[in-house]
C-alpha cells in the first residue's frame, strides 16, 4: 500500500505526496488529490509521460505550483498501449567506453523532420531491408554496391560518368524500341564473332568505308 504523504520538509512548507492523474496534456497534468483536481507540472525528472490512471510523486515547493517527480505505479489497464518521452528542450545522450545499445522486440522506429547520423563508421545488418523515399541522395567517395542479384527500376535512368567500365561474363540488352550510340569514337572487338543481323542493314558515312579481311564474302 503506498502512503498518500510519504515526507514533509522541516522548517519549510514543502512536502511530497502521492496523487491520482486524471488527465494529461503536454507538460502539465491534472492530478485527483484528497477529493479535489490539482494542475501539476511534469519536468524532465519525470522522463516518462504520465497518463491517465497513473499514480505520481508530487513535489509541493513552497510558494510555487506542485510538480511531478516520478511515476509510482499506473493502473494496469492499459499497459499494452506505448509509453512516451518528451524533451522540449532537446536530448543529448553521452555515452563513454561501451557501446550503446538499443533493444526492442516489438520494432524500433524514428520520427522527425530531419535525422542525422554521423560517425567515423557505419554498419548495418538486415535480413530485409526497404528504404521509401521521394528523392534519395547517395555521395561518397568510393560507392560499392554488392549482391547476388541488384535491380535498378525506373521511368528515366541517367548515368553520368567520366569513365564508365561494365563487365561481365554474359551481357543480354533488351531494346523494344529505339537504341542510339552517340559517341566521339566507336570500337567493337571480339575474340570470335560479330554478328548483326535485321532486316535492313544501312552503313553511311560521309568519308570512307574500308573493309579488311584474307576473305571477304558478299551475297
Amino acid at each position: 500500500m503506498i502512503p498518500e504523504s510519504l515526507v514533509s520538509l522541516p522548517e519549510t512548507q514543502s512536502f511530497l505526496r502521492i496523487g491520482l492523474v486524471t488527465r494529461f496534456l503536454q507538460d502539465k497534468a491534472e492530478i485527483a488529490l484528497d477529493g479535489e483536481i490539482l494542475t501539476a507540472v511534469s519536468t524532465t525528472g519525470c522522463i516518462v509521460d504520465p497518463r491517465p490512471g497513473d499514480r505520481v510523486v508530487l513535489f509541493f515547493p513552497e510558494g510555487h505550483p506542485p510538480v511531478i517527480l516520478s511515476i509510482v505505479a499506473g493502473d494496469g489497464s492499459n499497459e499494452t498501449a506505448p509509453r512516451t518521452m518528451r524533451f522540449p528542450e532537446g536530448l543529448v545522450m553521452n555515452v563513454s567506453g561501451r557501446p550503446f545499445t538499443l533493444r526492442a522486440q516489438g520494432g524500433f522506429e524514428v520520427e522527425s523532420p530531419a535525422t542525422r547520423i554521423r560517425g567515423k563508421r557505419f554498419t548495418g545488418e538486415f535480413s530485409e531491408c526497404e528504404v521509401v523515399s521521394e528523392r534519395l541522395s547517395l555521395t561518397g567517395g568510393v560507392l560499392s554496391f554488392m549482391g547476388q542479384r541488384i535491380t535498378q527500376i525506373a521511368k528515366t535512368l541517367d548515368r553520368v560518368a567520366e569513365w564508365l567500365h561494365d563487365r561481365a561474363r554474359d551481357s543480354i540488352r533488351e531494346i523494344d524500341a529505339l537504341d542510339q550510340h552517340v559517341s566521339g569514337e566507336t570500337l567493337i572487338e571480339s575474340e570470335s564473332i560479330v554478328s548483326i543481323q535485321s532486316k535492313t542493314a544501312l552503313v553511311s558515312t560521309q568519308e570512307l568505308v574500308k573493309i579488311d579481311s584474307n576473305q571477304i564474302h558478299l551475297g
